[in-house]
C-alpha cells in the first residue's frame, strides 16, 4: 500500500515537471493525456522565469521612451531627413525668372532749330538824279546834275564834298563820270560811280 502511494507521488511530480517544461517552452496546446490553461497553470505553479522566444529576437521592439508618451524629436528628425532629399530641395528653390530689361532712357527732347527769318536788310536810297556835265577848270570841277523831284526836274550844281539831293555826297568829278557816296548809316563807306548821261 505504501509502495503504491510512492508511485503515485512520483507520477504526480513527473507530471508537474513535464507541465512546467511545456510552459517554459511556450506551449499553448493541450498536453498529452489532458487539457489545461496556461494562465491557471502559472497561478498554480507561482512565478516562473521569463519566456524568451526566438521569433521576438528577429523583430526587436521599439526604443524605450522614458516619458511613456510620444517622442518629441521624432517629427523633427523625419522633417530634417525629408528636407535633405533632392526632391525637397528642388521644391524649395524658387523658380528662376528672367530678369526684366532695364527701362529705356527717355530720349531727350531737342527743340527745333529756330527758323532763320530774313531780317529786313536796309536798302540804300534810290538815286534820283543824273550826271549831265561839269563846269570850271580841271582842278576845280563842278558837277551839273538833273534831279527828279515830286514837283518835276531841276538842275543842281555840286562840287566835291558837297551834299546832293539830301542823301548823297560827291567824292570825285571826272570828265565822263562822277563818284558819289551816301550820307546815312549804314552806307557811309559805300561808293557808287555814275557815268555821264546815265544812272548805275
Amino acid at each position: 500500500m505504501a509502495l503504491n502511494r510512492q508511485h503515485l507521488m512520483l507520477g504526480a511530480l513527473a507530471l508537474v515537471a513535464v507541465w512546467a517544461l511545456w510552459l517554459t517552452l511556450g506551449g499553448e496546446g493541450p498536453l498529452v493525456g489532458g487539457a489545461g490553461r496556461p494562465a491557471q497553470a502559472r497561478g498554480v505553479l507561482g512565478d516562473l522565469p521569463p519566456v524568451i522566444r526566438l521569433t521576438d529576437l528577429e523583430h526587436p521592439a521599439a526604443a524605450f521612451n522614458p516619458s511613456g508618451g510620444r517622442n518629441l524629436f521624432a517629427f523633427a528628425e523625419e522633417r530634417r531627413a525629408a528636407l535633405a532629399s533632392p526632391q525637397a530641395r528642388a521644391r524649395k528653390q524658387p523658380p528662376k525668372t528672367k530678369p526684366s530689361p532695364p527701362p529705356a532712357a527717355p530720349k531727350p527732347v531737342v527743340p527745333p532749330p529756330p527758323q532763320k527769318t530774313a531780317a529786313a536788310q536796309p536798302t540804300p536810297p534810290e538815286v534820283n538824279f543824273e550826271f549831265v556835265g561839269y563846269l570850271g577848270p580841271q582842278s576845280a570841277l563842278i558837277g551839273v546834275f538833273r534831279v527828279t523831284t515830286p514837283d518835276g526836274e531841276e538842275v543842281v550844281l555840286a562840287a566835291v564834298g558837297e551834299v546832293l539831293a539830301e542823301n548823297f555826297r560827291v567824292y570825285r568829278i571826272g570828265y565822263e563820270e562822277v563818284e558819289i557816296g551816301y550820307t546815312q548809316a549804314p552806307f557811309l563807306n559805300e561808293r557808287k560811280v555814275l557815268p555821264m548821261g546815265g544812272q548805275s
